[in-house]
């Protein structure tokens, strides 16, 4: 039996699930280590700074691990405090009684990500590390502040840890160019709950233009946005582009941000019955919208993955991505999307409209989508973990 201990700033709906499939891994003794218990607050609300007030996610994050909370003696405590608002000095104490072989630690962007490694290498602990950084990233720094990054990563950080656990291609190319050879890194891919998310299509495939009526959503070819109404996700590209079709095309907009006024007045200038924004949903209400699409479209600058890609995936649909998205390399095969360059809005508008006049092949390609995905489970990432530690 391997023991395995996983450090994160805070519980994370994507993660939960795989920590649950380790805890009944009978080859897996494991405990994961929370910074802060943000999300679980008893009176069911989370404070984001973008956001402001939002629900606790509809899930139970915590339930199915073993889990410690760990007591956070930061000065001006919080994940939204910078660097030195996750200070947990007690790790070292807790894996010197608990003895892991070893600690995987998510990220390096607080003080107990980085007390951590020294602690693991007092006490002789394997350490791994996971983080998601896109090159795309790094490829926006001024020149000297890439030169000061890789004096920090480079030379002293990442050659601390045993292995270095990448989510995807460009994720890797990011590491590579930090000088991490091939024998430190580890695949452990961005993945979601497949078998939660392929079960509710299956249940509710057929049910979609009731699903569409109950939602309010047009007979139209619709196209799906979600996420944060940020600038890095370019949401008025996409609006541009559906608007400029719309008598075809809908487009309709899950989620929130401080861009959410602006949008609702760009879409007021299109004709009715173009675009639905729907504010933020927690996960259980999202799985209808995904039902009711025909298309996802991930048009960002800046994405370190995008697992809205991943669910949209499960639920058999074709993806089109900008060539900045982080997963893109991975997930946007020639068979299930297409690639355009991050803000060449003719481009995308040209290849939606072509999945609208063509359904029947947007619906192969959605298909292959499925099958894609099913490669990025956790259970693909927990053979990799257990593997590299034979």
């Amino acid at each position: 039996m391997y023991k395995i201990s996983f450090l994160q700033s805070h519980p994370i709906q994507y993660h939960s699930p795989l920590y649950d499939k380790l805890e009944q891994n009978r080859l897996v003794d494991l405990k994961v280590y929370y910074c802060t218990n943000y999300g679980l607050s008893q009176n069911g609300i989370r404070f984001h700074p973008e956001f402001g007030e939002l629900p606790n996610w509809d899930v139970d994050l915590v339930a199915g691990h073993t889990h410690e909370i760990l007591e956070n003696q930061a000065f001006k405590k919080g994940m939204f405090n910078g660097f030195f608002g996750l200070m947990n000095l007690s790790i070292y104490g807790k894996l010197k009684k608990d003895k892991p072989d070893v600690l995987v630690i998510n990220g390096w962007n607080y003080f107990t990500m980085v007390w951590a490694v020294f602690c693991c290498k007092l006490l002789k602990i394997k350490i791994y590390v996971r983080g998601d950084n896109s090159i795309e990233g790094d490829k926006r720094l001024a020149r000297w502040k890439r030169k000061v990054k890789h004096f920090l990563y480079g030379i002293f950080l990442f050659p601390l840890y045993t292995k270095i656990g990448y989510v995807g291609t460009k994720n890797k190319t990011f590491f590579q160019s930090y000088g991490i050879k091939e024998a430190q890194l580890l695949h452990l891919p961005h993945a979601i709950d497949n078998t939660k998310f392929e079960h509710y299509y299956r249940e509710h495939k057929n049910n979609k233009l009731e699903i569409r009526h109950k939602l309010d959503i047009p007979n139209k070819f619709n196209v799906l946005f979600i996420g944060r109404l940020h600038p890095e996700k370019r949401i008025f590209d996409l609006i541009e582009a559906v608007g400029r079709i719309s008598d075809r095309v809908h487009l309709t907009i899950v989620g929130d941000g401080k861009l959410y006024d602006e949008v609702r007045l760009a879409c007021e200038t299109y004709p009715p019955n173009t675009f639905k924004m729907v504010g933020f949903k927690n996960q259980g209400a999202l799985l209808d919208y995904y039902i009711t699409g025909d298309l996802m479209v991930l048009p960002s600058e800046l994405e370190t993955w995008g697992l809205v890609i991943n669910e949209a995936m499960n639920f058999n649909l074709p993806i089109i991505l900008s060539n900045t998205v982080g997963c893109v390399e991975d997930l946007c095969m020639q068979e299930n999307g297409y690639i355009y360059n991050m803000g060449d809005i003719n481009d995308l508008t040209s290849k939606i409209d072509f999945l609208a006049k063509n359904p029947k092949i947007a619906k192969r390609m959605g298909i292959v989508s499925g099958e894609i995905i099913k490669d990025y489970s956790y259970e693909y990432i927990i053979e990799n973990l257990i593997q590299s530690l034979k």
